[in-house]
């Protein structure tokens, strides 16, 4: 009885280590998220293959709604409100469905993206529906979305399968977003308003809000090269040449006792001999 036990349990622990049977999947899980601004933009999706067949105006009929992906819903996700063809999209989750057309498509987000193919879809829950462009592009085996385009105001969601592309604008709302985040997270910390002067430098804000800050920063944080850079940028692009010249001398100096902490010591140098 012992051995027949001691056989079962061996035969258990046999079974048990086994590999997994691992097999490629009809249309393999996808993804692809892209921070844009302050933005994350996030496509969750399963790629069906082309493996030989007709794709548009066939495998996928044209002018009827399709699920634009196999298994469940294409779901995007936008962490912050955007704008899509005009229409204003709040944060959050939504399903993509498309109208295929040989020159054009309707793109739609649906509010209800716990769904799976088409038999659930209803019109009055969409967010948003476009009508785009059908381009063309290298064959494609894989369904495949992207993010391309983008800056900080925006960018374009692509889609392309087989040979043919399709792309839809979409905008951020970062500027004032991020203005927003600095009204809600300075909480008296120096570099808070230093970081926050150089992105409305950077961004083409207001300068005097900008060069407020940067005063701000410098009170707090006396003796700052860093500081004295971004203050010194502020005052020259303000036109107040002469003491941006002062101010980002001063910063070369305290800058040289930094030593490989001067990391902007080259454009520093670069404004020393060339600002006037």
């Amino acid at each position: 009885m012992k051995k027949l036990i001691l056989s079962i349990i061996t035969l258990t622990a046999m079974a048990g280590a086994q590999a997994q049977l691992e097999l490629p999947a009809p249309s393999p899980a996808a993804s692809v998220t892209q921070t844009v601004g302050i933005t994350e933009v996030k496509i969750e999706y399963s790629a069906p293959g082309v493996k030989g067949r007709e794709i548009f105006g066939a495998l996928v009929p044209y002018n009827e709604l399709w699920r634009t992906g196999a298994n469940s819903s294409t779901k995007i996700s936008f962490s912050k409100d955007v704008t899509i063809g005009g229409t204003a999209v709040a944060a959050g989750t939504y399903a993509i469905f498309t109208i295929p057309g040989k020159s054009e498509w309707t793109f739609i987000l649906s509010k209800n993206y716990k769904q799976s193919g088409t038999s659930n879809y209803k019109k009055e829950e969409d967010a948003v529906r476009i009508q785009v462009k059908a381009g063309t592009c290298s064959p494609r085996e894989r369904m495949n979305f992207q993010i391309t385009d983008f800056d900080d105001n925006g960018g374009n969601i692509v889609l392309e399968w087989a040979s043919v592309q399709i792309s839809v604008p979409f905008k951020t709302a970062t500027k004032e977003q991020a203005m927003k985040s600095i009204d809600n997270t300075l909480n008296g910390l120096w570099r808070n308003y230093a970081r926050s002067a150089q992105y409305i430098l950077d961004s083409e804000g207001d300068l005097a809000l900008a060069l407020k800050y940067i005063n701000t920063a410098d009170e707090m944080n006396k003796d700052s090269w860093y500081v004295l850079w971004i203050k010194a940028q502020i005052q020259y692009k303000s036109g107040d040449k002469v003491n941006a010249l002062a101010t980002v001398k001063r910063a070369q100096e305290l800058g040289a006792k930094d030593g490989d902490g001067f990391f902007w010591k080259a454009q520093v140098d670069n404004a020393v001999n060339t600002w006037k």
